[in-house]
């Protein structure tokens, strides 16, 4: 993801750069819609003095990795918990997001 700022450079000149790098990569332009652009399973949103970010949760998303008392090795069933709490400590996330995608027990 490039965040760029307009009066400095435009998208065609970026694209173009980017798309003479190697003959075998193409990148595309993605434009946000209601400053809103998402990347991956991040929605970015832009605000006028900031960037905040989310996660995205489908609505079928259920939290549920691998049960405890399944029969795979430790270290798998660590593996996500390891991703989650690593992408919550090192995304920008905000509280308000935060509190969005956490669920009451």
């Amino acid at each position: 993801m490039i965040i760029f700022d307009q009066i400095k450079a435009d998208e065609k000149t970026i694209m173009t750069q980017l798309n003479n790098i190697d003959k075998h990569l193409e990148f595309k332009l993605s434009e946000e819609e209601n400053n809103t652009i998402n990347h991956i399973d991040l929605p970015v949103h832009r605000n006028t003095n900031s960037i905040d970010v989310e996660i995205y949760r489908k609505p079928t998303h259920s939290d549920v990795t691998i049960h405890f008392s399944s029969n795979q090795l430790l270290e798998q069933k660590f593996a996500a918990l390891n991703f989650y709490i690593n992408r919550m400590l090192t995304l920008p996330i905000t509280k308000q997001a935060k509190n969005k995608n956490t669920k009451s027990i």
